[in-house]
């Protein structure tokens, strides 16, 4: 009978020891002979999250099942069961609370990083088209929670107050530091200015990866007049370098200055363009000989530029005049065409014949091409009554002759010659007292080659001056 009550006195002891040994041991712990259930907690318990983001509450302790819930503050959403929460695109500071089996709670809060444009300060001087000017804006942080992330911000110039109307251009941009909850820093600026004047508004925007996106994020300035810039470009001292006298087609150098005689220091490049004229302005004739744009010159500075190019195929005497223009120029007359105090002389060639024995003589080194054209000015004398002038033919597909000279007496005769490239005579015209001579030579059979024409005189009184005009076609 002592044995039997023994044994009932152990058996309800094991069953008790069993029954504590199946419990979760995350929640619970066991003491003596006694299980206490380990107390509600929920993680995060306190945080930051950014506009539109997400974070994953998890609890422990309590006896499960949980059920996550917003308490109270801002808005959002939160899965009820997995503790998922979805944070509003608004400022504001958010309880959440995880309630067990047994109705215990747990409570976290959640706050943001919300920055702020208060103000901005447009600039107050350097207001021309195309000017650079400085300004600046503040910023701060209106949010719970400080900063962790760079700011970046951008400032835009438009003819609206607003970015939604369109046509803003970016002004300025960069980074500030991260500010603490309710910190604020002034934050400066320098940009150009449009170069059309008119009224502009500059619009500071300001975004962090943890602040949150809302309509504080973005002020606009007050309007700023612009005005037409106090530019004034002038090209002066335009001079030709290269010989006075030269061969059509052939190099030529010059050199002129630029001056910003403004208040106002540029902004933009200068586009300049030179060209060979007969007459000191540009027209519809003048042959483009270089361009290019110069970097903006500063009030009251000036540059000097080198011209290079080729002088027109025809003769004639050219001046060298330069123009010189820019979208932003307060004066823009005085960009008009500045020419050379003088003109070089190209493709007019003074020759004599100091043997009139020797027929190949007197080579220019001139290729004809078509279009081109050169002028020989001349004297026959009484020693020297011939005139043996070479060129070469080129490409072109006849050259005509036009030979004057000043009538000096009834008994004078002139001759043209033309001579192949080994010298032999091959046609002629004669003329008495007449002032010229015009002669058509096909170049058949001497492309690439170097011919030669020859002015002769004869009679009394046996001298005279001549001009003769070689057009290639």
């Amino acid at each position: 009978m002592r044995s039997t009550r023994a044994f009932r006195t152990i058996v309800p002891a094991i069953a008790i020891l069993t029954f504590a040994s199946c419990q979760n041991t995350s929640f619970y712990s066991v003491l003596g002979n006694k299980a206490q259930i380990q107390a509600l907690a929920i993680s995060p318990s306190s945080t930051t999250v950014p506009p539109n983001g997400t974070i994953q509450f998890t609890a422990s302790g309590g006896v499960p099942p949980y059920t996550f819930s917003i308490l109270s503050g801002g808005s959002g959403t939160i899965d009820p069961s997995t503790g998922l929460y979805t944070a509003p695109p608004t400022p504001g500071t958010t309880y959440v609370q995880v309630m067990d089996k047994n109705g215990a709670t747990a409570k976290a809060t959640l706050t943001n990083v919300d920055y702020s444009v208060t103000s901005v300060t447009p600039p107050s001087t350097s207001l021309y088209a195309g000017g650079t000017a400085s300004g600046s804006f503040s910023v701060q942080n209106v949010g719970t929670a400080a900063g962790a992330q760079t700011v970046s911000w951008t400032v835009y110039v438009s003819t609206t107050n607003t970015l939604s109307s369109g046509g803003a251009t970016t002004f300025a941009q960069g980074t500030t530091p991260a500010l603490g909850a309710g910190a604020s820093t002034s934050v400066p600026f320098t940009g150009t200015w449009p170069t059309t004047p008119g009224t502009y508004y500059l619009i500071a925007t300001v975004f962090s990866t943890d602040g949150l996106v809302a309509p504080n994020n973005t002020m606009a300035s007050s309007g700023v007049t612009i005005t037409a810039a106090s530019v004034n470009y002038v090209a002066s001292s335009v001079t030709i370098t290269s010989a006075a006298s030269a061969a059509p087609g052939t190099a030529m150098t010059g050199s002129f200055t630029l001056t910003n005689s403004g208040a106002n220091g540029g902004t933009q490049y200068v586009t300049w363009e030179a060209y060979a004229s007969t007459t000191t302005t540009i027209t519809g004739s003048s042959v483009l000989l270089d361009s290019g744009n110069h970097a903006p010159l500063g009030a009251g500075t000036g540059t000097s530029i080198t011209v290079t190019g080729t002088w027109p195929l025809a003769y004639g005497d050219y001046y060298l005049v330069v123009k010189s223009s820019v979208p932003v120029d307060s004066n823009a007359s005085n960009n008009l065409p500045f020419a050379s105090a003088s003109a070089a002389s190209i493709g007019i060639y003074t020759t004599t014949e100091p043997n009139d024995t020797t027929a190949q003589a007197n080579n220019f080194g001139v290729t004809l091409q078509p279009g081109m054209s050169i002028k020989v000015s001349g004297s026959l004398t009484t020693s020297d009554l011939n005139d043996y002038i070479a060129f070469g033919v080129g490409t072109a597909s006849n050259v005509t002759f036009n030979l004057t000279w000043p009538s000096t007496g009834l008994s004078q005769t002139v001759t043209m010659w033309m001579y192949s490239p080994s010298g032999t005579q091959l046609v002629g015209l004669t003329t008495s007292d007449n002032t010229y001579l015009i002669m058509s030579w096909p170049t058949t059979g001497y492309s690439g080659t170097t011919c030669y024409i020859s002015p002769q005189l004869s009679g009394s009184p046996g001298t005279g001056a001549y001009t003769l005009t070689i057009t290639a076609n």
